[in-house]
């Protein structure tokens, strides 16, 4: 089932969203590629907050509402259910878009996602959107806790707010699911660039947590932009 809205509305409303809810401004404007740029790196955005640039390339997903969803279907998706959102890989035969996103996650660790949408129809985007929750009701996904795409199949990934699981899945069958148990590490306060550091394991994140580091700073001025450690798990 189609979510209504489009990728370029949702690009725009969660690129407002989350300047419009963090206490520090970006330096600059937002870099928009175009398309043949785009075709060389793989990101819809870039967002410089100061010493923490932030790339995306958004998604926008389908909400599965039945239960010969092949994540349900399969058995394999333990803790997923109806209605849930699934987002399409670009196949590595079309595009290199996800190769791209990896080759930029390494010179840029832990700040590369993908980002989508946990929005299931126009009427709550535009309440999200209305209320600067659009961001904050997404979710970010790590191209490095993927990894590499194995093969020229199609590709996908579920998931589901406020459920703390979520599947990577080829398809068609027989589907091959990968699971990834992540959470947010701890961040120095001295610096924001601390999130350049790699860590043993990159991380998926979740829009929401980072958000609430971000509005953690509103109370604490004269902190680093992400001060303190995030609890929050997001497992994929």
């Amino acid at each position: 089932m189609k979510v209504g809205y489009t990728e370029f509305s949702f690009g725009y409303a969660f690129t407002e969203n989350l300047i419009r809810s963090s206490s520090a401004a970006p330096v600059g404007a937002p870099v928009f590629p175009n398309l043949i740029q785009e075709g060389h790196s793989g990101f819809d955005i870039r967002i410089n907050f100061p010493g923490v640039p932030l790339f995306f390339q958004y998604k926008l997903p389908e909400l599965m509402k039945r239960g010969t969803a092949f994540e349900i279907a399969s058995g394999h998706s333990p803790g997923l259910s109806i209605p849930f959102f699934r987002i399409a890989m670009m196949r590595r035969d079309v595009s290199r878009q996800h190769e791209l996103l990896l080759r930029l996650e390494a010179r840029y660790p832990s700040n590369v996602f993908y980002a989508a949408p946990c929005i299931a129809n126009m009427s709550d985007f535009d309440r999200s959107y209305n209320g600067a929750t659009v961001a904050r009701q997404s979710i970010f996904v790590s191209p490095g806790d993927i990894g590499p795409l194995p093969d020229d199949k199609a590709y996908s990934l579920a998931y589901k707010p406020g459920l703390a699981t979520g599947y990577f899945a080829r398809n068609p069958s027989p589907p091959k699911f990968k699971h990834l148990m992540i959470s947010l590490r701890s961040l120095r306060s001295s610096s924001p660039r601390s999130v350049l550091r790699k860590s043993a394991r990159r991380r998926v994140r979740c829009a929401k947590t980072y958000l609430s580091l971000l509005r953690r700073q509103r109370s604490k001025p004269n902190s680093s932009l992400l001060n303190g450690s995030a609890r929050d798990a997001f497992r994929f």
